[in-house]
């Protein structure tokens, strides 16, 4: 398992009291104060059976058919990394990551808010608090792919700093093009 800070890592999104850092259970997280409540950023590192029964309905209910599984969503928590974004105790969209071959770059599988939070600021705030956390870590860029004709997350894309850097026609098959992105983590 890849070792992850321990003041923003936890096991039971469920526990009443978060445990101290480090601790099983612990609930501590890098916010961001929003209009609509607190945005927190966390980092989880295993999946219980209820709390991967829950990922994978919030990914459904995002994403559809392509959010990963319940096979993959163990992998990435386990070996890659894996954040939800949180509204107070609720978890409101959650980003899969996983390390490039190239040396310091991340490649973002998957990324959501659930419909509820959409168009309040939730999505880009929680992509500028993960390039600051990774950046942290010592990555220096995080790498997604997105549709180009979904105007919304285009303009979600660009306004948290990412940059297209590249056209991948049939990315997905027969007229399913993607664009490449990027955005530079910020190193502190």
């Amino acid at each position: 398992m890849m070792p992850g800070p321990p003041d923003w890592t936890f096991g039971n999104m469920n526990d009443e009291k978060p445990a101290k850092a480090g601790q099983q259970g612990a609930t501590q997280g890098v916010g961001t104060a929003m209009p609509h409540g607190n945005l927190t950023a966390c980092r989880l590192t295993s999946l219980p059976a209820p709390l991967l029964a829950e990922m994978e309905f919030l990914g459904r209910e995002s994403l559809g058919r392509s959010a990963p599984n319940r096979w993959m969503l163990p992998v990435i928590a386990s070996w890659g990394l894996f954040y939800v974004a949180k509204v107070d105790s609720e978890v409101i969209g959650s980003a899969q990551i996983i390390r490039c071959l190239e040396r310091g770059d991340l490649y973002m599988d998957a990324f959501y808010i659930r419909p509820f939070y959409r168009r309040a600021g939730y999505g880009k705030a929680f992509l500028v608090e993960l390039t600051k956390q990774l950046g942290k870590l010592g990555f220096k860029r995080l790498l997604a792919t997105m549709d180009p004709g979904k105007r919304a997350a285009v303009r979600l894309y660009a306004g948290a700093g990412f940059d297209v850097i590249d056209n991948l026609p049939d990315y997905y098959g027969q007229g399913r093009h993607r664009f490449l992105i990027a955005a530079s983590l910020v190193v502190i």
